[in-house]
């Protein structure tokens, strides 16, 4: 272990938030900071420092994120170069989410594609099972999420700095959400409910949306259900973090195997959400991830519409926030069969230096040559 493995890790770390403040300061004094917590890393003596959550809020649901300090970016920038790939080798191919080209319009595809396989091409029935899990990371048992992960580690990893990589395993696991401040206004806590708050849980229960470890654990903890239900349910089986959809032309032994699943996530520390489980013909169709897939159509839901609408109509950001704004609106739109949704957006911008592409459903800022 040397500052030098540690500075590789910071430039991992800093790659995708490199403007955000804790990093600009951070790398005011860089050198005494990789030498610090290269000293931290030897001696396994690092402790949390300015670890912080806050509210997100999606349309109206707001969740509880977590954001690590710089030091603990690092320790966790070092602990995925190196068990990442060993945990990608492991994932269900049926698992999306943090995952290289499976994000949520590969799961929504997935589900489509299945509809159409498991009916014969919409000729033969066949059902759609989907049920949530309850409070999905706040519920998860840190210690068998470590055990998991240091059972691939001592098993797969064979680099000469295994300790390092064990120790920074422990690390990123173990933190406790008491080490990081609300940094969002108390009143937004009143929004999450109880079971959905690390800070309402048992110390050693829950993972913190936002840390990368967990973010991929999150895919990885229930990998053995996910295999479960391919081998005994059906092979048409999609899972995105927390939502999961079978399609089967067998309603009878899907629902059979219910209590089955339901018991091993229960090991687990999780519940299927009582009131979220829906089981239909696939004629009626379904909603997931915001779109609503139907025989050979996929339509994204109104809600992200009508946020699409308000945002094309804010003209206070920059214009480069402007234009990323509204080209992840087209992009989510894009994939579906609501071209003509996307056209509309695009003929609703109305700030001054864009350029309207029709033909690739995007926006950009006018060069200064044009």
């Amino acid at each position: 272990m040397d500052e030098l493995v540690m500075d590789n890790a910071y430039k991992a770390a800093r790659k995708h938030n490199r403007r955000s403040e804790d990093m600009i300061l951070f790398e005011y004094e860089r050198y005494a900071n990789i030498v610090s917590i290269t000293n931290s890393m030897k001696l396994k003596s690092y402790t949390p420092g300015s670890n912080y959550s806050f509210i997100h809020r999606r349309g109206s649901k707001p969740r509880e994120v977590f954001a690590a300090e710089p030091k603990l970016k690092i320790i966790m920038a070092f602990l995925m170069e190196r068990i990442g790939p060993i945990i990608e080798r492991h994932l269900s191919p049926c698992s999306y989410n943090n995952r290289e080209g499976m994000g949520t319009m590969a799961a929504v595809n997935k589900v489509a594609e299945d509809i159409y396989i498991c009916s014969h091409g919409y000729t033969r029935p066949a059902w759609i099972i989907k049920y949530d899990l309850k409070g999905y990371f706040p519920n998860i048992i840190q210690v068998r999420a470590y055990e998991q992960l240091k059972d691939l580690v001592l098993k797969e990893y064979h680099g000469p700095d295994k300790d390092y990589v064990l120790y920074a395993l422990s690390v990123a696991i173990f933190c406790s959400p008491a080490h990081s401040y609300k940094k969002s206004p108390t009143w937004e806590w009143a929004d999450i409910p109880d079971y959905k708050s690390i800070y309402k849980r048992p110390d050693g229960i829950g993972a913190m949306i936002g840390y990368h470890p967990w973010q991929v654990e999150s895919s990885f903890y229930p990998v053995d259900i996910d295999n479960f239900i391919v081998e005994n349910v059906t092979p048409y089986y999609t899972r995105f973090v927390d939502d999961s959809v079978m399609v089967t032309d067998n309603k009878e032994m899907a629902l059979s195997m219910m209590p089955t699943i339901r018991q091993m996530y229960a090991e687990k520390g999780i519940t299927l959400h009582p009131y979220k489980f829906y089981c239909q013909p696939f004629q009626h169709g379904l909603e997931f991830l915001g779109y609503h897939i139907l025989p050979g159509r996929i339509h994204i839901n109104n809600r992200v519409i009508d946020r699409a609408k308000r945002a094309v109509h804010d003209t206070r950001k920059s214009p480069q926030e402007y234009v990323d704004s509204i080209n992840s609106y087209l992009g989510i739109i894009k994939g579906t069969t609501d071209l003509h949704a996307a056209s509309s957006l695009i003929d609703s911008v109305s700030m001054d230096g864009i350029t309207k592409d029709y033909s690739n459903y995007k926006i950009l800022i006018k060069s200064k040559q044009s």
